[in-house]
């Protein structure tokens, strides 16, 4: 396969990923806001999105081993040095904040502090 075909591809495949996790979050602010068709039309988005992926990894011939190979790789791609703590830098260095407070909006989204859950 061609270098920019295969290039090509793998941003497809990063966009069609973040357009399902996009649509899918969008269901679940609409399934809280009461709009259940609308929960199901981005539900449905989402889903195409995600084949639309699935499409590229496979025309990329991505490798999906056996369910032991797979674990193996997810445990390597997890404890793999990440840019993770050098983005968590930056935003520490722009905010300023203790680890122990949260924000008043999430930086991300601009959700307001008072809907924030404790994760455990």
């Amino acid at each position: 396969m061609a270098d920019k075909t295969e290039t090509n591809l793998a941003c497809g495949f990063a966009g069609e990923c973040k357009a399902g996790v996009r649509n899918k979050s969008c269901a679940k602010q609409a399934e809280t806001d009461g709009y259940p068709k609308i929960v199901r039309l981005f539900r449905s988005i989402g889903d195409a999105e995600s084949v639309y992926a699935w499409t590229c990894l496979r025309v990329m011939h991505a490798k999906i081993g056996s369910t032991e190979e797979n674990i193996e790789t997810a445990f390597q791609n997890e404890i793999k040095p990440k840019k993770y703590p050098k983005l968590i830098k930056h935003g520490s260095d722009e905010e300023k904040k203790s680890e122990d407070e949260a924000p008043g909006n999430c930086p991300a989204c601009g959700t307001v502090k008072s809907k924030f859950r404790q994760v455990e």
